[in-house]
C-alpha cells in the first residue's frame, strides 16, 4: 500500500485550511500527499486552531504509526483468514473421508441385503414348490383311494354252539322255515 492509497478523515482541517470547495466525500479520502500540499501551502500562516504545536515531522510519524497499525491488523487478519481456511479444509478433509467411508459402508450393506433377499426368495420358491409337489401328491393318492371299491369286512363265523338270531319285523309272512343248518365254515384264506 502506498501512501497516496491511504485516506484519513480530515474535513475539519481542510476547511480551516481553505480547501472548502471539496466535496465532503472527497475530503474524507483524500491521499496523504493532497494534505501534505495544503500544509505546505498554509504553513506560513500561523493557525493555531486547526493545528496547534503538530509539525510536519509529527504528522507524517502519527500517519506512519497508524499505518504500521493499520497493517499489523490487516497481516493479523490475513493470519487469521488464512488459518481458519486451513482449518476448514482439515474439516472438509475429514468429512469427505468420513463420506466416503459411510458411502463404502452402505455399498457393503446393500449387497449384503440383496444377497439375503435373494436366499430369502429362493427358500420361499422352494417350499412353494415343495407344497405344491405335496398337494398334488395327495390328490393323486386321494384319486386312486376312490377309484376303488370300499372294502367290505369279512364275515365272522359265529362260534360254535351259538345260533343265529334273525329279526324278523311284525307283519312278514314267513313261508317255510328252512330246515336247520349246520354251522358255516369260515372263508379260505386268501
Amino acid at each position: 500500500m502506498g501512501g497516496a492509497a491511504i485516506g484519513i478523515d480530515v474535513s475539519d482541517s481542510m476547511r480551516r485550511m481553505g480547501l472548502e470547495n471539496f466535496r465532503n466525500s472527497e475530503v474524507k479520502h483524500l491521499p496523504l500527499n493532497s494534505i501534505h500540499a495544503a500544509l505546505d501551502k498554509n504553513g506560513s500562516q500561523p493557525n493555531h486552531e486547526a493545528m496547534t504545536d503538530l509539525t510536519r515531522q509529527e504528522v507524517e510519524a502519527t500517519l506512519a504509526r497508524n499505518k504500521a497499525e493499520v497493517d499489523a491488523r490487516l497481516a493479523n487478519f490475513d493470519t487469521s483468514i488464512k488459518t481458519g481456511f486451513a482449518e476448514l479444509r482439515a474439516e472438509f478433509a475429514e468429512l469427505r473421508a468420513e463420506l466416503a467411508k459411510q458411502a463404502s459402508d452402505t455399498r457393503v450393506e446393500m449387497a449384503n441385503v440383496r444377497a439375503d433377499t435373494q436366499k430369502s426368495a429362493t427358500e420361499i420358491t422352494r417350499w412353494v414348490v415343495g407344497f405344491g409337489i405335496a398337494i398334488l401328491g395327495a390328490m393323486f393318492t386321494l384319486s386312486k383311494v376312490g377309484d376303488k371299491s370300499p372294502v367290505q369286512p369279512a364275515v365272522q363265523a359265529a362260534p360254535a354252539g351259538v345260533p343265529y338270531v334273525i329279526a324278523v319285523p311284525p307283519g312278514a309272512a314267513i313261508l317255510n322255515p328252512p330246515a336247520p343248518a349246520s354251522p358255516v365254515a369260515p372263508p379260505a384264506s386268501k
